[in-house]
């Protein structure tokens, strides 16, 4: 990197969008794909163990993918903005004091979720709520499986050179993963100034069927 980046997140274990609203578009091409796919310490790094010269074990550091951010394994660093910290701090301060007298509610920031759907990899979302935990635990990744309850609200932050995984990729997956709200915080800069728009997606089942489907929100600014 070219520079130290102004805040790090160490984590667990997607076309251009319009002006209305960030998650439509047509499909990625496979040049624009290819380069998605291109790893780079802008997304941030993994330490890996390598053999030295001498027979000794050392860490070298690799560059990221776009992939490997959108499902991160435990010691990933990920380069991302002050403000964006300072977005996620804020929401999880104001989740937690909403629900601060229920037990049985849990707020995280950065941890790992492993949704309970065959095929589906994990996420590690900016922020996200989750109602009727039965027992509270010192988390470090939350199995959707195990303890039978899955977030019903995720937040995540976009930052430029990752916008991309949060206004199309999450927006599928999490609709595979039956999380019922899911609010993208979008975060841009133009002249100098910072601007925030939150736009949301629902999950709805069916409760005849049982079958679920996705249906999307506004988008509006807020500063």
């Amino acid at each position: 990197m070219s520079s130290a980046p102004k805040h790090a997140s160490r984590s667990v274990p997607g076309p251009g969008p319009t002006q209305s609203d960030p998650r439509s578009g047509p499909k990625l091409s496979p040049k624009k794909r290819a380069g998605i796919e291109r790893a780079s310490f802008k997304y941030g790094y993994r330490e890996i163990q390598v053999k030295g010269p001498d027979g000794d074990i050392e860490y070298e550091r690799v560059p990221l993918t776009l992939e490997d951010v959108l499902h991160p394994q435990f010691g990933d660093v990920h380069v991302l903005s002050e403000a964006h910290g300072d977005d996620c701090v804020y929401l999880r301060d104001v989740f937690k004091a909403r629900y601060q007298d229920d037990h049985s509610v849990v707020v995280f920031i950065d941890v790992g979720i492993f949704w309970d759907i065959p095929g589906l990899k994990h996420h590690s979302p900016d922020v996200s709520l989750i109602f009727g935990v039965k027992k509270r635990k010192e988390w470090k990744s939350f199995h959707v499986k195990t303890e039978k309850v899955r977030p019903a609200l995720i937040v995540e932050v976009t930052s430029p050179d990752t916008r991309v995984n949060d206004v199309n990729t999450k927006v599928e997956q999490y609709a595979q993963a039956k999380v019922p709200h899911y609010v993208i915080v979008d975060a841009q800069e133009k002249a100098g100034r910072r601007r925030v728009r939150s736009c949301a997606t629902v999950w709805r089942t069916d409760i005849t069927s049982g079958k679920g489907r996705r249906s999307t929100g506004g988008c509006g600014w807020s500063r």
